[in-house]
Order: C-alpha cells, then sequence, then structure tokens
C-alpha cells in the first residue's frame, strides 16, 4: 500500500470512528444537566428538574445497549464485567463527593442538621436514599423543611437498583432461550417483551401513585422505571431505528429536543402530576432525539454535537453531583444574592472539572478491578493512574475556580452584627396599635421579652437551644401521639378531670396540636371543672371539602374527619370548641387543585357553622404567621435578625377570612394570635427570654407553647371562657 493508500485507508478509519461516537447523546446529557442546575439554583425553568428523566432514558439506553452487545457477542451476561464498569463508573466519584459534602456539613449545619446529612450520607452510599426520602413523605417541590445536600442521590439510588435488577432478568431469559434452541431473534424479542410489560406497568403504577402519595412516587424506583424502560426498547430495537429515513433524522432529533424544553418551562411543582404522567414529555422528547441517531449516522444538530456541549456532557456526572451540595451548604450561609450565584457557579464548576479529570475519567479509563494480564498475578500492578499535562492544567483551572468562588462567598459574607428589620404591613401596625390599650399584665410582660430579643445583636444562651427544639418532635409525645390517622383511645386524648362537668374540644390540624401544650395546664388547673379532648389530624384542617394531607395515609383518614367531628360534637355538647387551622394552601384530595382563599371561606363557613350548633362557644384561634424558618436561618454566621420576621400578607388575609367568619356567625369568637409571637410593631423574634419560639416557621416549640399558658388563660378570660375557674 502506497503512501496514499495509508492516508486514504486512515482516514476512512477516523470516518469510521467519528460515524459511531454519539455526540448527540453527550449534547444530551449537556441539555439534561444544564436544565437541572439552573432549576436548582436560580429556579429557572420551573421544570429543570426534568433533566434527571432525561438522563433516565439515556441511560436505559445506553446500558441495556451494553448487556446486549455482549449477550451477542458470548451467548451469556457477564455479571462480573457489568457491576465492575458501574462501579468504576459511578462509586468513586460519587464517594468522594459524599465525604466532602458530609465533612463540609459538619464544620458548617448546626448539629440536628449535620446528622441527618450524615444519615443522608450512609443511605446514598448504599444507594438506597430515594427509598429513604420517599417512605419519610419528603416532598420535592415542598417548602418548609431545609434540603439535603445529599437529597439528588435519590437519582443514582433509582439508576443503581434498575441495573442491579435488570442484567439478571436478561440473563434468565437468555438462559431459557439457549434451554429452548430459541434464535438470537427471538430471544432478543423475549427482552423486548419482557421491557415492554415492566415499562407499561411502572408507567400504569406511577400514574395511580402519583396521585394517592406523591411524595414516594417521585423517588420511587417502581414509578420510575418505566423511564429507564423506555431507554432499554430503544436499544431492543435498534435495529429497527436504522430504517428511519436520513431526511427525518435531523427533523426528529430538533423534535425532541423542543418538546424537552417545552417541558422544562410547562411543568412546574404546581403540575401536581410528577412523575406520572407529565413526565411523558421529557422522556418522549428524549427518546425521540435518541432514535433521530440510533442505527445510522447523520450530521447531528450543531446544538448537541459542538465541542463545548460534548464537554460540558462529558463532565455531566461530576456536575450532577456537586451541583447541589454546593447550592445547599452555600445558602446555609450566604444570602441568596448576586454573589451567592457567581460564587456556586464557580465553585460548581472548579469541583466539577476537577472532579471529573483527575477522578472520574482517570479510573473509569484505569484497569482498576479488571482481569490482571496473562503472566501477570496482580490486579493492583495492572493499574494505571498517570497524570499527563492536560490533567494538570485541569486541576490548576479546578482549583483556580473553586478558589475564588470561595474567596468571593467569604468576602461577601462579613460577620453579621447589624440589626436588620422587617417591615410589617401598614394594616398589621395599625391593627396592633388598636389592640395596645387593651392587653394584660402578662400580655405586655410577653410583649417586653419579644421586644428584647428583636434588639438583641448576638445569639444568647438558650435553654432549651434551638438545635435541641428542633431535633426533638414537634410535640410532647401525648400530644403528637392523638395527631396521627388512627389515634388512641379518646380517654388518651384527654386532660384535666374525667369527670368535669364542662368540656372543652380542640379540633384543626398541626397547627392545633402545637397549641394543645398551652392549654393542658389550663384545664388542669380548673378546680376539676373542665376537661379538655383533643381531636386534631396533621395535614388535616377542620373544614369541609375533601383535603389531600401530606401522605396518603393522612389523606385517607382526613376525609371523614371533619364529618366524624360534627358527630362527636353532636353527641357530647361541649361548653367550648377551639378551632386552629394551619394557613398553610391546601390542595383538593379529588381534583388535585389549589384551594383558593375564596373557596377556603365557604368550606371553613359550613364546617365552623355546623359546630356551632352543637356548643355553646366556638373560638377561632389563629395559628403562628408564617415566620423565616429556624432550620435555615440559624446558621453558623448568624445574628438574631436573620431569623426575625413578620406575618405575610397572604397570613394576613387568611386571618381576616377567620375573623370575618367568626363576625358572621353567632356564638363564634377569633382570638388574634400576632401579639403572641410578635412585639407590638409586628416584628417577630426567634426567641423569647431564653426559649426558642419556634420549631420551624410555622409552629411554636413546645417549651414557647408552654410559656404561652398564662397569656392564654388572660386572653380566654377577657372573652369569658374559664372566668370562674
Amino acid at each position: 500500500m502506497n503512501f496514499r493508500g495509508i492516508r486514504q485507508h486512515s482516514k476512512r478509519k477516523l470516518a469510521t470512528k467519528e460515524s459511531t461516537k454519539r455526540t448527540d447523546i453527550q449534547g444530551l446529557r449537556m441539555v439534561a444537566v444544564l436544565l437541572v442546575v439552573l432549576s436548582h439554583l436560580t429556579g429557572w425553568p420551573t421544570g429543570g428538574f426534568i433533566g434527571v428523566d432525561v438522563f433516565f432514558v439515556i441511560s436505559g439506553f445506553l446500558i441495556t445497549g451494553s448487556l446486549l452487545k455482549g449477550l451477542e457477542r458470548t451467548g451469556k451476561v457477564s455479571f462480573r464485567d457489568f457491576y465492575i464498569r458501574r462501579i468504576r463508573r459511578i462509586l468513586p466519584a460519587a464517594t468522594f463527593t459524599i465525604v466532602i459534602t458530609t465533612i463540609a456539613s459538619y464544620f458548617l449545619f448546626i448539629p440536628s442538621r449535620f446528622d441527618g446529612t450524615l444519615l443522608d450520607a450512609t443511605f446514598s452510599l448504599l444507594f438506597i436514599s430515594n427509598w429513604r426520602f420517599g417512605l419519610e413523605g419528603i416532598d420535592y417541590f415542598a417548602v418548609g423543611e431545609p434540603d439535603s445536600p445529599l437529597r439528588h442521590y435519590w437519582s443514582l439510588s433509582v439508576e443503581e437498583q434498575f441495573y442491579f435488577a435488570w442484567p439478571v432478568v436478561i440473563a434468565a431469559i437468555a438462559l431459557v432461550a439457549v434451554f429452548l434452541g430459541a434464535s438470537a431473534h427471538s430471544r432478543r424479542m423475549a427482552i423486548a417483551g419482557s421491557m415492554v410489560v415492566i415499562t407499561t406497568v411502572s408507567y400504569i403504577y406511577a400514574i395511580i401513585k402519583t396521585q394517592s402519595d406523591p411524595g414516594l412516587a417521585y423517588f420511587s424506583t417502581l414509578t420510575r422505571a418505566w423511564e429507564i424502560g423506555v431507554g432499554a426498547l430503544l436499544a431492543l430495537f435498534s435495529h429497527r431505528l436504522s430504517a428511519i429515513p436520513n431526511s427525518l433524522r435531523l427533523l426528529l432529533s430538533w423534535t425532541g429536543l423542543l418538546v424537552i424544553a417545552a417541558g422544562a418551562f410547562l411543568i412546574s411543582g404546581e403540575n401536581n402530576g410528577f412523575p406520572g404522567p407529565w413526565a411523558t414529555i421529557p422522556v418522549v422528547g428524549a427518546a425521540l432525539v435518541i432514535a433521530a441517531g440510533t442505527g445510522a449516522y447523520y450530521h447531528y444538530p450543531k446544538i448537541l454535537s459542538n465541542r463545548v456541549s460534548t464537554y460540558i456532557g462529558d463532565l455531566s456526572f461530576s456536575l450532577y453531583l456537586w451541583h447541589w451540595p454546593v447550592i445547599v451548604i452555600l445558602a446555609a450561609f450566604m444570602d441568596i444574592d448576586e454573589y451567592y450565584y457567581l460564587s456556586a457557579v464557580l465553585i460548581i464548576s472548579g469541583l466539577s472539572i476537577g472532579a471529573y479529570h483527575l477522578i472520574e475519567d482517570p479510573i473509569r479509563k484505569s484497569n482498576w478491578l479488571l482481569r490482571p494480564p496473562s503472566g501477570s498475578t496482580s490486579s493492583f500492578a495492572h493499574r494505571r493512574f498517570s497524570t499527563n499535562e492536560s490533567k494538570q492544567i485541569s486541576g490548576i483551572v479546578s482549583a483556580a475556580l473553586a478558589t475564588i468562588g470561595i474567596t468571593i462567598a467569604v468576602v461577601a459574607t462579613p460577620p453579621r452584627s447589624a440589626i436588620d428589620l422587617p417591615q410589617p404591613s401598614p394594616e398589621l401596625v395599625t391593627a396592633l396599635r388598636n389592640l395596645d390599650g387593651t392587653l394584660g399584665p402578662e400580655q405586655r410582660k410577653l410583649s417586653q421579652e419579644l421586644r428584647s430579643a428583636i434588639e438583641a445583636t448576638a445569639w444568647p444562651e438558650l435553654d432549651p437551644s434551638i438545635d435541641s427544639v428542633v431535633s426533638n418532635p414537634p410535640n410532647s409525645d401525648d400530644i403528637q401521639a392523638c395527631g396521627g390517622p388512627t389515634p388512641p383511645n379518646l380517654s388518651e386524648c384527654t386532660w384535666g378531670n374525667s369527670n368535669a362537668t364542662k368540656t372543652l374540644i380542640v379540633l384543626g390540624d398541626s397547627a392545633a396540636l402545637s397549641v394543645a401544650e398551652s392549654f393542658k395546664p389550663i384545664v388542669r388547673q380548673s378546680n376539676g371543672m373542665w376537661n379538655m379532648q383533643l381531636q386534631a389530624l396533621t395535614g388535616c384542617p377542620f373544614m369541609d371539602g375533601n383535603i389531600k394531607a401530606p401522605n396518603q395515609r393522612l389523606t385517607e383518614a382526613c376525609a371523614s374527619r371533619t364529618d366524624d367531628a360534627i358527630r362527636n360534637l353532636e353527641k357530647q355538647k361541649p361548653e367550648l370548641i377551639i378551632i386552629v387551622n394551619s394557613y398553610d394552601a391546601e390542595w383538593r384530595a379529588d381534583s388535585n387543585r389549589r384551594i383558593l382563599i375564596e373557596e377556603r371561606r365557604k368550606l371553613l363557613h359550613s364546617a365552623v357553622s355546623k359546630a356551632a350548633q352543637h356548643s355553646q362557644a366556638v373560638l377561632l384561634l389563629a395559628p403562628m404567621p408564617d415566620l423565616p424558618n429556624i432550620r435555615e436561618c440559624y446558621k453558623s454566621n448568624s445574628v438574631p435578625s436573620d431569623c426575625v420576621g413578620t406575618p405575610s400578607d397572604r397570613w394576613l388575609a387568611m386571618q381576616e377570612v377567620d375573623r370575618e367568619i367568626a363576625t358572621s356567625l353567632k356564638s363564634v369568637d377569633f382570638l388574634d394570635t400576632v401579639p403572641w409571637y410578635c412585639d407590638m410593631r409586628g416584628i417577630c423574634p426567634a426567641f423569647a427570654a431564653s426559649l426558642p419560639t419556634r420549631i420551624d416557621g410555622v409552629h411554636p416549640s413546645p417549651p414557647y407553647a408552654r410559656r404561652l399558658t398564662p397569656v392564654l388563660r388572660e386572653a380566654f378570660a377577657d372573652l369569658g371562657f374559664f372566668e370562674s375557674d
């Protein structure tokens, strides 16, 4: 072969190599990871979290394709080779991220939050964190609980669990096929048939489970298997996809990208139908892009195949691993401003570049865990980890970006000392000013404690500590036991004299449970005249309508709770009913839509009017105002003013609804609770004297609830309750 022939031969080899390299999939990885990072960092686009669903389809396609190649080449599935490749690809980079994140959490989080992170790290290392989050009822879209810096490992858990089971299915079918003497084509069709069944059942289950228990549905492997299954089916029918005309491939790819983009902007946590059926959008989009490039080479869209896109695609796993811990940990001590975003981008980029070039890629390309070559006695001797010039440059770039980002974070977060107070609404200020002249001595004493806390420039020694109250149950054991879907016997949820002549019944949701602690001493000190029955249910406000609670068990229990309570009131005829509902936005369980304030007014009015028919008096008690979540605002570098808040406009609007209902109904009163948590300017601190006032953003701490007892007794006396005790 002459020189010209050699050159032409080399060109043909290069062309063949280029034609088989799926740069479009690397570009699709870029699209997926950027959607996830942008959504988590900025909240835009609202549906950017669908990038994870795109990853599921890609993984199903590539893993199944790899298994099929091995099966067709050797006639069997090599579990050893398959799992070694998975370990080399996933475990080192994932473990390194977990270790660094856990160490950072130790220094930056309060102890209770670090303990939670450590537990999350354990589940993440075992690749079962999705079940931890799902079974604990954590809502991916909920706002309230502080985020775990390792929550994103749920998707890795789903993939690894699928990877554990899917090769077994393929191997079993292959074994049966050999036993029956089936052809390779029949074997492939049997595997495809199995995946069709798995995908169909999983998809149907996802739709059903999303409606009944969206928290578990989001994280469950069973509701996500169909997404990976779609990718697997693309690999199983890849020989059929070669029939797609080249003239249609570019159109097909662009259509898929537009479908993914539409999903990113149209889907949000408010859709309340994810993953079933809304995940269909990103899954179909990803499938179209992959199908377009399967079976034949075509000129991929430049948005996917340019060098920048494919490089970001190469980094996608490391970007996914590092973006969420950086976002969460930075937010633990930085204000969310332009410096936060700049710092986060630089640190995420630096850590991802370093992790990819120095850990992920070298180990993936090394001989670690592979069989030693002939004549070698040690697999360890066969490992190759080199540090060439490109890795050195990558390390320098990585360190520089991360260092600049950390420097910006430190400089932009100086020691906190100034008191920066929120501005209450003018309407609240006016209302409190009118109320000021009616305050009793206990309320004035409390108001002074709250005012002093607002003026504090450093955290005092609190007893119990904030860490203690947020790490313990939200209520005392006896009260907590009464708020579940299957409460104990009513006698165990009754306090005071069992033979009392007067009965107080407390109704509502978690807001009622949290203030019930305040009522116990009042009935116990009533000279035997009163007892109190607690008939509240977490997540289930006392109102008409089919209300959606945090999980399926609570939703089912809530469906009849109001009617059951009305029947009990009709039977007992209590002297006083106290109703305390949270002002959280409720959802209808029958239609999965948010209940607006005007509809809430009608539903609550109906329930309260029924209750009033069976009691001498009904008291609508406002819950604690919505304030900064103490679990998030109390940080290693925070000052008390960071956790100071004021009731939101929405909370005040909900309070006004309660007030209007009380005014419109006979024998129904309303009690404004703002002065219990805020000073007379409407500014609300996180502690009073030495007590933390709240356990999150909407519930008082049990010790503070007990501190409110004399204030409640004073307020009740003004309303004519317990006046003769």
